[in-house]
């Protein structure tokens, strides 16, 4: 499988990201560019569902508020995304992940306008 299959384009529709994700999930698995504390990395998407909300944000967007969650804007619809692997990290439930990094150090979109 060619990587550009695997990764994900967060201008696409929510609902076919999803069935990426699900599709490739764990092996090799789904991932997302990001800038995490400004350095680019690499996180595989292992589980994720459409979030109910349609928000008019930009793709890439953080839509979540709390500690709980990850909810990101993609051109349509949004998702919520459940459980990560950072890369050279262990797979995590996005609570985990969101205790050692805070939405405010994860940014898709300045990533989105430069690839």
């Amino acid at each position: 499988i060619h990587s550009e299959y695997l990764k994900i384009d967060l201008n696409g529709e929510a609902e076919k990201i999803d069935c990426q994700i699900r599709a490739f999930s764990e092996k090799p698995g789904a991932f997302l560019d990001f800038l995490l504390k400004g350095k680019k990395k690499r996180v595989k998407i292992l589980k994720a569902q459409l979030h109910s909300n349609n928000f008019n944000s930009e793709p890439g967007h953080i839509l979540s508020s709390d500690k709980q969650s990850l909810i990101v804007q993609c051109k349509k619809g949004s998702l919520e995304l459940l459980e990560l692997q950072l890369e050279g990290k262990k797979v995590q439930k996005t609570s985990e992940f969101l205790l050692g990094y805070p939405k405010e150090a994860i940014d898709f979109i300045s990533l989105l306008k430069i690839v």
